[in-house]
């Protein structure tokens, strides 16, 4: 009997590894993203949208978000001139302080300019629209009316991947077929940062650590679970998502610290992953495991520090429901190997987002 068992858990680490060598051959074909995703992207059809998102945390004051956007509506008259990298415009600014308080900007914009710009990286673009916005992958610059917001970083990125493609999805091969409609990468899991922000209500300068990904969608998930903690130390990212391609529930997660550096491939719920889900009550339990290793996330907001997202989904695709999110979510992160607990960490403010059938009904 004991000789079945070994053999039964031999043929499992075989399989295994199998699945892994699996994921990584398949996630080479050629569409893959790529750091040249994070330029611009043409779409055939109505409706799309694309944006580039920068989350700054500074653990003296609160988190920062940051979201530039392009778009076009389904059925609408296509007054962006793509001919000369011209398109509808839409920005996200929000601010939560370490007290929970939030505050958020939104602002459309009929016409900005969005091109890659290869004068000094390959995956090199520019966002602007004049006296408004200037951003690209090392710096941001806004003059809203109630809001403005600079910060600039270093290009030592943290790639979510450090092998010879550090721009594929964290979803690998399942982000490659060509039925997919939300495509998503991480350009950096966090870089020092320095900003300023300006507001009727705060005003700050300082050092934080810029957390930077991409999306661009002809659809909109059916629903998604997200957490995020960047620190200059440690940080935590674990995220599902439920394309309409791919309806199954993977998850995939990176936890990096000064001892810790684990990355966990996607795994299928049910098969390597465990997970509680309670929107209404702003929480979520989750545990990922990978070949002798086991990450358990916990994380949680109150009710009230959540806030409604609609764009792009509601405002873009006619979701029914708008997303809910928080940059005020308390998060532990347990790391496991074989067996044992080798470190604990806390993160007094990140991310946490739910949508769809993931969110509170």
């Amino acid at each position: 009997m004991r000789q079945l068992i070994l053999l039964s858990k031999g043929l499992a680490v075989r399989y295994k590894q199998l699945l892994i060598s699996f994921v990584f051959v398949i996630s080479t074909n050629a569409v893959a993203t790529t750091l040249k995703d994070m330029q611009p992207h043409e779409f055939p059809t109505q409706p799309w949208a694309e944006q580039w998102l920068y989350y700054i945390n500074d653990p003296n004051v609160g988190y920062f978000k940051i979201g530039l956007h392009t778009y076009e509506l389904v059925g609408e008259q296509n007054d962006s001139d793509t001919s000369k990298n011209l398109y509808k415009g839409f920005i996200h600014v929000v601010y939560t302080a370490l007290d929970g308080k939030t505050e958020i900007f939104d602002y459309y914009l009929d016409e900005v300019y969005a091109a890659s710009d290869q004068a000094f990286y390959d995956y090199g673009f520019r966002f602007e629209a004049p006296g408004v916005v200037t951003a690209n992958e090392n710096n941001i610059d806004l003059n809203l009316p109630d809001v403005k917001v600079s910060a600039n970083w270093t290009d030592d990125y943290t790639h979510y991947w450090s092998d010879y493609n550090p721009g594929r999805s964290p979803f690998l091969f399942l982000a490659d077929f060509p039925n997919v409609k939300n495509r998503w990468f991480i350009f950096s899991m966090g870089n020092p940062s320095n900003y300023t922000y300006s507001s009727d209500q705060y005003k700050f300068n300082g050092i934080g650590t810029i957390y930077i990904d991409k999306t661009w969608y002809t659809d909109y998930s059916s629903g998604f679970t997200y957490v995020l903690g960047t620190e200059e130390k440690q940080k935590i990212m674990a995220v599902t998502g439920s394309d309409s391609g791919i309806p199954l529930e993977f998850w995939t997660a990176r936890y990096i610290s000064e001892n810790q550096d684990v990355t966990y491939l996607p795994t299928l719920k049910g098969l390597g992953v465990k997970r509680i889900i309670d929107a209404c009550a702003g929480s979520l339990h989750l545990e990922i495991k990978g070949l002798g290793k086991k990450l358990i996330v916990n994380a949680h907001a109150a009710p009230s520090d959540f806030y409604d997202s609609e764009f792009p989904g509601v405002v873009i695709f006619n979701a029914s429901d708008a997303p809910m999110k928080t940059m005020n979510a308390k998060i532990e992160v347990q790391v496991f190997k074989h067996n044992k607990l080798v470190e604990t960490s806390y993160f007094n403010q990140g991310l946490l987002e739910f949508s769809g059938d993931k969110g509170c009904q």
